[in-house]
């Protein structure tokens, strides 16, 4: 028999959480290997199917980053309501029920838990664990989970896992078999997968391999190239100042080292919280209920690159010098005389949250790994599926979390010194930004390629390059891709197939009966909604396009090829694309008077396309950037074309100090026609300003806003050969008249 650590014994047992123990070499249906949210969620899914499971993690707690580590100020991008749902949904509605239940419906701590409009978007990690342990009681299949187990081998055969093989850290040298018939890898680090012999990537992918604008290193001579490197690491510490239930911080060791290497060298920032010009450049933490913080600092490059593949003894050196790091960072921002007084008043009286990981000193007991493996299975997830093929027929959950990948590297000098800058503030790169809109996940990226391993899943380190993940790397997302995995594991037993030929309508289907969100909504307008059949083109294949919802006599106009001529009325029609791109489909409904009543584009696939038509609205979360003072014009009431739900003018004020800049996310390089929208009433510049950035360098052309000879309201600037990386449209209203409009841009692929 296994038993559990004899401190976690006690804790769980003062918890009420109760303590079973798993006898050794029991097959189950499925493996799980790590309870991180992507585990627990995979657990749930398979035993709601009726599946026997047995989870295996090499920590002493339930809940990965979230309840070890603290991260707990949820990351769940900015359209939770719409794209978070199953059973992560859930669990915020328990944490929400919990606080109500507790507290009050009005307490501090609902307040303080809400996240925007979400309910339970931050909590406590204590309050994660014991709901996670709640939700999987619920379920008898799901054997007691099995603690401080360490993967160490895995047997296959015949492209199958048999059974893997794990050390019991509390008795060094003692290893067990776990048989089973799925395998799912859960952890952040791809322990499993990488022994298994599935194909995987570590650090970051030159810009050619998959032609991503974001791709490779960021800076120096070698921009664009490959290198090992991930996204740094931290520990995301709770704290408090409540006095009674604060633990002060200390002094760590190394502390000098890092004071002198890292900690004193943000020397203009310093200067400027002197000053009185700004606070400290990074106290970044969350409130959560009963007054504790999530708080996130202390990101440690360089560190995190070999921790994937380093051995017991190289993770935990990561992990101690990780923790010192930490700790002395916070102290540092505290009590040492070279942080300005009002930085150290800031951060005063901040400790360590006595009530949340008491077995280790109140400190989180698991390291923050942003980024470890990430496998490379039968779809690759790339910066493209996040910003232009956005749609997948195989979706089984949503992605929204913008772009965000932390510092991977300091900046060195040739005596490997850091790089400091003009301020003398240490230079890091590595940064990866950029606010998206929702996309679509496909379930071929949770699994191996067919021919390396056909009976494991893999919801956390999926397919994906270095970009995609740096939005897809979220705890919310890894829940929805664990419950897809879940459910995948019951219809792959059920049906004795490969992982990789689970039927995917069958897997949607019962994903969105359990609540899951699989698709993105229509794109839509008004009352109206649009789709197309099928949803995967095929190039010289008839396309049905269809719209829903029309209400009244109104004509429903379609564009086909990009420019907003109508190419075809009706609220059914079809069309056949030459699969050269990815077109963008435009559709314009209008009243018996000519007012446009609805207004909506979509990018459709075409299976092998390799390059897409773009398009940038004025009030996209991404790719915009605006000078001098714009004002907002709602379309409503109006009965010109408006792309969104409103468009952007300079009230005819600040002539030459007012623009919107429309980054173009290209996926080729080529010649493509270029649009701007104008909504033409009376009082349009005839003349506005558009620059261009081209292969060759910047170009600008003068256009007419006062007309359009097209419903869709677009005014053709002309045919451009644009580079895939920064490509931009720029519209001004230097030496305009009247007043400017900025509304929407977009490029038409012409070829290469």
């Amino acid at each position: 028999m296994k038993q559990i650590s004899r401190l976690l014994l006690a804790c769980m047992v003062s918890a009420g959480l109760g303590a079973e123990v798993f006898a050794e070499n029991d097959s189950a249906d499925v493996i799980v290997y790590h309870a991180s949210p992507g585990g627990i969620s995979t657990a749930i899914a398979a035993a709601r199917e009726g599946l026997s499971v047995q989870i295996i993690t090499p920590n002493y707690r339930l809940g990965g980053i979230e309840a070890n580590g603290g991260l707990v100020n949820s990351d769940q991008g900015p359209h939770p309501k719409e794209t978070i749902g199953g059973l992560r949904l859930e669990f915020h509605q328990r944490i929400d029920r919990y606080y109500r239940e507790t507290y009050g419906a009005d307490s501090r701590q609902v307040m303080r838990a809400t996240k925007g409009d979400f309910p339970a978007g931050r909590f406590e990690p204590k309050v994660a664990e014991m709901v996670y342990h709640r939700m999987l009681a619920e379920y008898p299949s799901i054997r007691p989970v099995v603690y401080g187990q360490e993967l160490v081998s895995v047997e296959k055969k015949d492209g199958r896992i048999v059974s893997i093989v794990c050390e019991d850290l509390d008795h060094p040298g003692e290893t067990v078999s776990y048989p089973g018939r799925i395998f799912v890898d859960a952890s952040y680090t791809g322990d499993l997968l990488a022994g298994a012999g599935v194909s995987y990537y570590l650090g970051r992918e030159p810009r050619s391999m998959y032609d991503e604008s974001k791709a490779g290193i960021r800076s120096g001579a070698n921009v664009g190239a490959a290198d090992r490197a991930v996204q740094s690491y931290n520990y995301r510490m709770t704290t408090t100042r409540v006095a009674t239930n604060r633990v002060p911080v200390v002094k760590p060791a190394d502390y000098e080292k890092n004071r002198a290497d890292y900690y004193a060298t943000s020397k203009r920032n310093f200067e400027r919280v002197r000053a009185g010009e700004r606070k400290f450049w990074h106290p970044e933490w969350a409130e959560l209920p009963n007054l504790k913080f999530d708080t996130n600092i202390g990101d440690m490059m360089e560190f995190a690159h070999g921790y994937s593949e380093a051995d017991r003894a190289g993770r935990r050196e990561i992990e101690r010098v990780q923790r010192n790091y930490s700790i002395g960072y916070l102290w540092f921002l505290q009590h040492d005389p070279l942080t300005p007084e009002a930085t150290r008043e800031q951060f005063a009286g901040l400790g360590f949250a006595k009530d949340e990981f008491p077995e280790n000193d109140s400190f989180p007991v698991e390291l923050y790994v942003r980024e470890g493996r990430r496998m490379i299975g039968e779809h690759v997830l790339v910066q493209q599926d996040l910003t232009t093929n956005i749609r997948k027929p195989d979706s089984i959950c949503i992605g929204s979390y913008f772009m965000d990948c932390h510092a991977c590297a300091w900046i060195r000098t040739e005596d490997g010194s850091l790089a400091l800058d003009e301020d003398g503030n240490p230079q890091r790169e590595g940064y990866v930004g950029g606010d998206i809109d929702p996309y679509e996940i496909p379930y071929r990226s949770l699994v191996p390629k067919k021919n390396e391993c056909t009976n494991l899943l893999v919801p956390v380190c999926i397919s994906a390059t270095h970009v995609a993940w740096t939005s897809v790397r979220m705890e919310p997302i890894f829940a929805m891709m664990g419950e897809a995995a879940g459910v995948a594991s019951a219809l792959a037993l059920e049906s004795r197939l490969p992982v990789q030929d689970v039927n995917p309508a069958v897997l949607r289907k019962k994903l969105e009966a359990c609540g899951a969100i699989v698709d993105l909504p229509e794109a839509s307008a008004g009352s109206a909604a649009m789709s197309w059949s099928p949803q995967t083109v095929t190039a010289g294949s008839a396309v049905t396009f269809s719209v829903k919802d029309l209400t009244g006599q109104v004509e429903a106009l379609w564009d086909f090829d990009g420019d907003g001529k109508a190419d075809a009325s009706g609220s059914q029609v079809s069309t056949v694309f030459d699969g050269a791109k990815n077109p963008l489909v435009t559709l314009c409904v209008r009243s018996p008077a000519g007012d446009v009543l609805a207004l909506m584009e979509q990018m459709v696939p075409v299976k092998g396309a390799v390059a897409s038509d773009v398009s940038v609205d004025s009030e996209s979360s991404s790719g915009i950037e605006t000078r001098g003072g714009l004002a907002q014009t709602a379309k409503e009431g109006r009965g010109g074309p408006v792309y969104g739900e409103n468009f952007l003018n300079d009230m005819g004020k600040n002539k030459g100090g007012v623009s919107v800049r429309y980054n173009l996310p290209l996926s080729a390089p080529g010649r493509y026609a270029v649009y701007i929208s104008t909504d033409p009433a009376k009082g349009r510049p005839d003349n506005t300003l558009v620059r261009i950035n081209t292969v060759g360098g910047e170009s600008e052309v003068r256009v007419d806003q006062r007309t359009a000879d097209n419903p869709c309201g677009l005014v053709f600037a002309g045919e451009f050969a644009l580079p895939q990386a920064d490509a931009w449209v720029e519209i001004r209203n230097d030496g305009t008249e009247r007043y400017c409009i900025f509304d929407a841009v977009r490029a038409i692929y012409l070829g290469e």
